[in-house]
Parts: C-alpha cells; structure tokens; sequence
C-alpha cells in the first residue's frame, strides 16, 4: 500500500506544470535598460520578488519560465527612482502574457518643515495598492523632479538624514 502510494504521489507532482509570463513593455521612447521583476501577490504585503530580469536597452520583451500558477505582480524599473511600473497578472497553467506601457508623466515633490525646504532630504516612498517601495532624495531646494511612471497613492516617509526617524504621511502622485 505505502508503495502505491508514493508512486501517486510521484506521478502528481510530475504532472504539476510550471507556466510562462511574457512580458512586452511598449517603451515610449525610454531608451534606457530596465529590470522587469516577478512576485506572487499577497494582498496587504510588500512583494518578495521571486525572479528579477534585465531588458537591455532596445529590447521589449522578457519570458518568466518555470512559474506555479497563480496572481503576481510586475514590476518594470528604470534607473531613476520614480520610474516604476507594476501590473497584476493572473499566471495561468498555459501561461499569460502582460503588456506595459511606459507613460511619459514627470512629478515633482517638495520636502519642508514649518515651510523650510528640506535640503538632501531622504523620501522613502510605498506605493498604497502594489506595495512596492522606492527611495529618492531631495535636492540642495528640498526639491525632486523626475519620471513618474506609476501614478496613485502613495505612503511617504521623510528623515533629514540617514540616521533620523521618519515622519510618515499619505498622499498621492498625479500625473
């Protein structure tokens, strides 16, 4: 008996298949490379990311091979701070594919206290619903501009220097 058993168990995990994510990123004229990352999603925790690749400069497609089934999140990188884009996908048994689309939207932030900028400022920031997080510093002005590729809500939380608590708050980034 135990050795029908162990045969069962054998040809079960034998027949489990592993999917393929492909992933396209339609760039939008960013040149740069990127990293495309692949995490199960877990609502209300930040991801751990399970696989992590680079897409070279000129190229716009990546494969994840070998993942179980299931809902993860995709997270597309440049090498700014705020060029981030994720994207759920429900991984099915045959597979999925995921198309990006890299927006062109710039943001700018200000960091002050008591209406004093907040020169190299360190600004950690989470987005709300993906949970992935990031961190930029403010200029000599307490100021950042740059990319913005993930509009939403965000969690902030800003120290003055490396070795100072936060002050968290809410808010959002628009576009």
């Amino acid at each position: 008996m135990r050795a029908c058993f162990v045969f069962a168990f054998l040809l079960l995990q034998g027949t489990a298949s592993a999917a393929t994510l492909n992933v396209e990123v339609n760039r939008q004229g960013f040149t740069g490379p990127m990293q495309v990352a692949v995490a199960p999603r877990v609502d209300g925790r930040p991801p751990a990311w399970s696989a992590t690749k680079t897409l070279p400069a000129g190229k716009s497609s990546v494969s994840f091979d070998g993942l179980d089934a299931g809902l993860y999140v995709v997270l597309a990188s440049g090498p700014q701070p705020l060029q981030r884009l994720s994207a759920k996908v429900n991984l099915g048994t045959d597979g999925a594919a995921l198309r990006l689309v890299i927006p062109k939207s710039k943001t700018e932030l200000r960091a002050t206290m008591a209406g004093e900028p907040l020169p190299r400022a360190l600004v950690g920031l989470t987005h709300d619903q993906l949970r992935w997080h990031t961190e930029i510093e403010t200029g000599d002005d307490g100021r950042f501009a740059g990319d913005l590729w993930e509009p939403g809500l965000y969690s902030a939380g800003i120290r003055r220097d490396p070795l100072s608590a936060p002050h968290r708050r809410g808010g959002s980034a628009e576009s």
